[in-house]
């Protein structure tokens, strides 16, 4: 099988990761705050990474404390920005916004994130833009604009500073997809995805202990759907790591366009909630367009 393919399929189960990290928290929210639920989803995801890589590697031992100690402090910059951008600030960011502004409006304006990061890999990688792959993610765009075409009558924009701060938290997410580009990590792909969840949790405590909400009610239900968002968490830097390798930054980053169909189809399936015929012809628009831009490439 090619190996872009497989790459290209690493990238969407890494975005399908992080539809689950949406939909999840809508069932514990009662319970957890959302603050509180960052929390755990790092701590769980760093725990269950390193017992893997123990597994995985569990005769490398000293060859990873040497990587370790090996590291510079260029190494730890990197891997800080990193994971904080696809971690702590994306997501406190987007909940900040949504204090100001409607999760309607957010679903619109998120939509822009694979044009976004199509510039950011233009401006700061040197990637050169054909006019095919232009074309392929303004359709992507325009499907993701149509899934949230029903938004568009329920948004209220008169809030800039939520609509602001939404747009602001795009672009640290989209730092994080170029990033993970720029810097290529020499330790093993558990440990590195360890360690980007690792890195979050002071921060996220932080907010914790302001915010005051460090405890919640823990049912059997609560722990099990933190669990499987801890899974899904440390899972989403596995996947994505291994799968943006072998492909251009900006054709990786497409595959951003398929959180919001992972988001969608979960919802139906756990939540039951109802799929649109504009919402499948949107979906059908991005995947085509994700399914021409890669095969072209």
């Amino acid at each position: 099988m090619n190996r872009n393919f497989i790459s290209y399929g690493l990238l969407a189960l890494a975005q399908l990761m992080v539809g689950i990290n949406i939909v999840g928290p809508k069932a514990i929210v009662e319970d957890l705050s959302i603050v509180s639920i960052l929390f755990w989803r790092f701590f769980i995801a760093t725990i269950v990474l390193l017992i893997i890589h123990h597994c995985v590697t569990p005769r490398k031992i000293k060859v990873n404390a040497v990587l370790m100690r090996e590291l510079t402090r260029y190494d730890w910059a990197y891997m800080t920005a990193q994971a904080l951008c696809g971690g702590v600030l994306f997501n406190l960011m987007l909940l900040w916004g949504l204090n100001y502004t409607s999760a309607s409006v957010a679903g619109i304006i998120t939509s822009v994130l694979p044009a976004l990061i199509a510039i950011l890999s233009i401006l700061f990688l040197s990637e050169r833009l054909s006019l095919f792959s232009g074309l392929c993610i303004s359709f992507a765009v325009i499907g993701l604009l149509i899934i949230n075409a029903s938004n568009f009558r329920q948004a209220n924009f008169d809030n800039l500073t939520g609509d602001f701060l939404i747009l602001l938290a795009l672009l640290p997410e989209a730092g994080y997809y170029v990033l993970a580009k720029v810097y290529v990590n020499k330790l093993p792909l558990f440990l590195t995805a360890a360690l980007m969840n690792a890195l979050n949790l002071p921060f996220v405590l932080i907010a914790l202990i302001w915010s005051g909400s460090l405890f919640g009610q823990f049912s059997v239900a609560t722990v099990i759907i933190l669990l499987v968002l801890g899974l899904s968490t440390g899972f989403f830097y596995v996947f994505w790591f291994a799968g943006c390798k072998l492909v251009k930054s900006s054709i990786a980053g497409m595959f951003t366009a398929v959180m919001p169909i992972a988001t969608l189809l979960i919802a139906w399936l756990a939540l039951e909630e109802r799929i649109s015929l504009l919402q499948l012809l949107g979906m059908l628009m991005v995947i085509m367009s994700i399914f021409f831009n890669a095969r072209k490439s």
